[in-house]
């Protein structure tokens, strides 16, 4: 009997099997930044500017989003893995079929992460170029 011998399972604050799901919380929280950054970048110059960085910011939130919804923690708290019935739940087909999509997701975590971690360096990298005074972005539409 395992709570004989003193197990407690994922009760415990700091147990290293929940820093997956902090991270998970962690990830959550950064996204909006970068899509606000996405916003600004398209916001900045008055009107709608989309420049080549505004994509590459918009891609790299979509890959970050990616990332973090494919992630089997965001699928035991948010998509029902947490349940032993989905007829038990408020809506069963809209739950069941909110898991079955993140499942697909999830197959992919670990490519997400790769490309994700691979393209917000380029994309930094890019953006210091920018700073530095590069002539590397120019305008693909414009509507002021």
């Amino acid at each position: 009997d395992p709570a004989s011998r003193g197990y407690s399972g994922e009760t415990t604050l700091f147990a290293f099997n929940n820093l997956h799901r902090y991270l998970l919380y962690i990830g959550i929280v950064l996204l909006p930044f970068f899509y606000y950054d996405f916003y600004v970048s398209v916001t900045y110059f008055g009107g709608f500017v989309l420049r080549f960085a505004s994509v590459l910011l918009l891609t790299n939130a979509i890959l970050l989003t990616l990332w973090v919804f494919s992630c089997h923690a965001f699928r035991h708290v948010f998509a029902g893995g947490n349940v032993k019935c989905y007829d038990c739940a408020l809506n069963p087909k809209a739950r069941k079929g909110f898991f079955n999509v993140q499942s697909m997701l999830n197959k992919h975590h670990e490519e997400w992460a790769f490309i994700s971690l691979v393209f917000i360096v380029l994309v930094d990298l890019y953006l210091r170029a920018l700073a530095a005074g590069w002539p590397v972005d120019f305008r693909i539409l414009q509507v002021i």
